[in-house]
């Protein structure tokens, strides 16, 4: 009987244990970062970001967190399209949705803090960004893009039903402007800090 109890506490460990790997993956929204079929981030021919996967790519070659460590801080881009990453941010009093539990969360483009400041151009060419969704209290550099260093200048894009709440130096487009350009741009949303 002994015997019988323990591998009985052993299988429910087990399952409980593959329950808390899954919840996670099922819990948040994911998006695929996918590199965009259109442009080299070069200043000649920018990444052409058509999709909410290829703004997280971009994002992501940026700060150096795509999978093979390829980081590029001086990457270049435009929008072709509206992007929305979540829907239903805010309410329409202007607050955070009661339930966020179905969102992607959003990691700022260039951060001071781990060395990835943006020093590239990125023309939303009317286009806007909506829906991105950042809450850490204990992180700072916070926006659409976390930190702009000289030479970086962004320019003609919005960003739309959208919060971000992190330590300090937050902002809806932009949350540190060391000594780049910000033009044409706005924001729409909650900032906290």
């Amino acid at each position: 009987m002994y015997e019988k109890l323990t591998q009985l506490r052993l299988l429910v460990t087990m399952l409980l244990l593959v329950a808390a790997m899954v919840m996670p993956k099922m819990a948040w929204a994911e998006i695929t970062p996918t590199k965009p079929s259109s442009g080299d981030g070069s200043s000649a021919t920018p990444s052409q970001i058509s999709t909410a996967g290829e703004l997280y790519w971009f994002a992501a070659l940026v700060n150096g967190t795509l999978t093979d460590g390829t980081k590029n801080t001086s990457a270049n881009a435009v929008l072709v399209n509206d992007i929305t990453v979540n829907t239903g941010v805010l309410t329409a009093d202007g607050k955070l949705a009661s339930d966020v539990s179905g969102f992607t969360e959003w990691t700022p483009i260039g951060n001071k803090y781990i060395n990835s400041h943006y020093k590239g151009t990125f023309d939303g060419q009317g286009h806007t960004v909506s829906g991105l969704y950042f809450n850490n209290s204990n992180t700072a550099c916070v926006g659409l893009f976390g930190f702009i260093d000289s030479g970086g200048k962004i320019s003609n894009v919005g960003v739309v039903d959208s919060y971000f709440n992190g330590y300090y130096y937050v902002g809806g487009v932009c949350g540190y402007n060391k000594s780049g350009t910000i033009s044409n741009c706005y924001h729409i949303g909650v900032v906290k800090g």
